[in-house]
Order: structure tokens, then sequence, then C-alpha cells
């Protein structure tokens, strides 16, 4: 989640308002993540829809039997298979849809359904000349409450489905057969009453999936948030903080790793065990601070000297390090041991007290092995290494000591 959006979700979470839309980028991302719930929905509800909408024939013939074939002509003939066809396409081809007309589509698919069926009862309405005929004003408020809260459309469109359907009352009640007196007002207050208790209720559950949703996603980022840090403490956790190479921890680890996959398919695996030369005398003459960037230096011209990415280098502790080859002979271990070597030597670090050279070098102890040798394991891999090194520093220093164990 980039930082926008953190700012527009932070915003949307302590700002209370009436309003319902997001800031842009944040109401983008809403209408994306609802399209594809918001389209099964619609299609589900407008095939509910349409069952309700062909059984309200049997209303047609009890209140309007004058019209009863245009009733079944419109509900058969024209509106069920066009409602069954649309919900067929949509249903086949929804990301292509959401895709080109946007992820409001499914809104304005249930809004032409409501008008759809509400226009059928306008129809019927203007035609008939029962005395019963007013009554489909009750049945206009039928279709709206279904428009507006069944099919669950945002806000916005539900307005528009509402200002369509109140329009289609007024038409009835300017055109159509005329209403008792009585009832006049009663149904104008019925009328004004659903609308208003449809969109108020539509209103809320919007504001609530809504909220739900802006909780939903600090929750995401709570959690990626969370497991960015903890990625990072287990970095951390296996990483030197002054050379930023593996720690002994993680070296001893990988080791162990290394070794079973050795042991599996009985390639050789190599370790050099390195010391930086006289690196007390270079500290005493230096300071520490000098120290820590020689080590960084050093750190660098080794990681730059491995070039497989399964082999490792990490600081042991003071100014020793490791190299782990993986799958490495003993030849091919040795030039890597004499190209650290040459690495090292050609950052060129004054060290004027060094009896061995005028900069820093270093001495190098290598082992090859193999994991299914009778005497091999991890820890007499590591005392072999020592061993080796130590005799580098007994012979001179500034030289790679070599076994094959």
């Amino acid at each position: 989640m980039n930082n926008a959006l953190k700012a527009e979700l932070a915003q949307a979470l302590s700002t209370k308002r009436v309003g319902l839309r997001f800031a842009p980028a944040l109401e983008n991302q809403f209408k994306q993540h609802i399209a594809p719930q918001r389209t099964r929905a619609a299609l589900a509800s407008g095939g509910f829809g349409l069952v309700l909408y062909v059984a309200f024939l049997l209303v047609d013939w009890l209140v309007v039997p004058d019209v009863f074939r245009l009733a079944l002509t419109l509900r058969l003939a024209v509106i069920t298979p066009l409602g069954l066809l649309a919900i067929y396409l949509a249903n086949q081809h929804m990301a292509r849809l959401v895709a080109v007309l946007g992820p409001s589509f499914a809104d304005w698919f249930a809004a032409i359904s409501g008008w759809a069926a509400a226009g059928t009862l306008l129809a019927l309405l203007l035609s008939s000349h029962s005395p019963n005929a007013y009554f489909y004003h009750a049945g206009l408020m039928v279709v709206l409450l279904y428009a507006t809260l069944v099919q669950s459309t945002r806000f916005f469109v539900a307005m528009v489905t509402a200002v369509g359907i109140l329009a289609m009352h007024g038409l009835a009640g300017l055109y159509g057969s005329a209403m008792p007196s009585a009832v006049l007002v009663p149904m104008i207050d019925m009328v004004l009453f659903a609308v208003a208790i449809s969109l108020m209720a539509n209103y809320l559950a919007e504001k609530r999936h809504r909220h739900r949703y802006l909780l939903g996603l600090q929750d995401q980022l709570i959690l990626a948030e969370l497991q960015t840090a903890q990625e990072e403490l287990q970095r951390l956790s296996r990483s030197d903080a002054l050379t930023q190479v593996a720690n002994r921890r993680h070296f001893d680890e990988y080791l162990q790793q290394a070794w079973s996959r050795a042991s599996l398919d009985g390639s050789p695996l190599s370790m050099l065990m390195i010391d930086v030369d006289h690196f007390k005398a270079y500290n005493d003459c230096y300071g520490h601070q000098a120290g820590d960037a020689c080590l960084k230096a050093i750190a660098q011209a080794l990681t730059s000297c491995t070039r497989r990415p399964n082999d490792l280098v990490a600081r042991l502790g003071g100014e020793e390090f490791g190299v782990l080859l993986q799958q490495a002979s003993a030849p091919t271990a040795r030039l890597t041991a004499e190209r650290v070597c040459e690495a090292v030597a050609a950052l060129r670090l004054p060290h004027e007290h060094s009896p061995t050279a005028d900069w820093v070098t270093i001495s190098v102890g290598l082992i090859t092995v193999r994991a299914e040798a009778p005497s091999a394991g991890p820890q007499a891999m590591i005392s072999g290494a020592d061993q080796a090194l130590y005799d580098a520093k007994r012979e001179g220093r500034n030289r790679v000591k070599a076994v094959v164990a």
C-alpha cells in the first residue's frame, strides 16, 4: 500500500462525515474491491427478482384482468427473456464487462432491472380501465424497496433508481385511472415514506459496508507492517550489525543445511576460515573507528568474490570471517580463496605496523570435505578449517592453506 493511500485511509478512519465517498485513490480501490461481489450479488438478486416478476402475473390477473394479455407479453415475451440473456452474458463475461463498463456496472444493472419492473407496472396501469388499477402504486413501492434494499446498490444509484420510480408514480397519477380521494393522500404518504425509509436503510447499509472495508484494509496494513517488521527482525538476527554480512548464528544454521544437502547428493563442501592479519595492531594504530571501516571494506571484498547465490559470507566474531562454498571442489575453492586474498590486498588499506605487508592482508584456512566421509561432520569441518587457518598464520600469514578431508 503506497503512502498516499495510507494517508487517505487514516483520514477516512479519523473523520466522521455524512458523505459516503472516500478520497479518490481510496474510493477507486474500494470500487475495485467490491465490484466482483457486487456483480455476483446483482446476478443472484436479479435471478430471484425475475421469479418474483413472473409470479406477479397472479396480481395482474386479479387486479387488471382487462390487460392480462399485455402483462403476459411484457413479462414472459419481453422482459424475462431479456433479463435471462443479461444474466447469462453478465455471468459469462463478468470480468470483461467490469473492465469495460467500470466497477459500478453491477449497480446500474440492478437499477435498470428495477426500472424495467416498474415500467411494466406503469404500462399496465396506464393501459388498464380496471377500477382497481390504482393499486399498482403499491406495486411500484414493492419494486422500489426491492431495487434499493434487496439488490443493495450504492446509495447514489439507489437515489437515481428511486427518482426514476417516483417519476413513474407521477406519470401514473397524472395519466392513469383516477385514484379515490380517500386513498390519494395516504398513498402519496406511503410512497414518500417508502422512498425515505428505503434510501435511509440503503445509506446506512453502505456506510457500514464502507466502514467495515476501512477496518479490513487497516487490518491488512497492520498485518503487512508486522510481517515486514518480523522479516526485518529475522534479517537483523541473522546479520552482523557492523558489516551487514551473516553473523555466526546464521553461519552455523546455514552450515547444517548445506551439510544435509551435501549428504543427499554427495557433492563437495568447502569452507574458508579467514583472519585479518595483525588486526589488533591496526586498531591500536588507527583507532577503532578505522578498524570498523576496515572490517566493512573486507566484508564487501569477500562478498564480491562469492559469485554463486548459495555461497555465504559471515563475520564469525572480531576480525574473523567465514565463507561457505556449496558444491565447490577443492580446486574451485582454492581459486576462490586466492581471489579473496588478492581482493583484500587490492584494497591497499595502509597498515604500517604490520610485519607482513604495508597494507592490510588476510590469512585463509581452506577445507574441502565430502559429507559421506567417515570422520566428517559440521564441527569437524570447522575444526579442520581453524587448523588450516592456524597453519597459514604460522607459515607467515597473507596466504592460503588448504586441506582436503
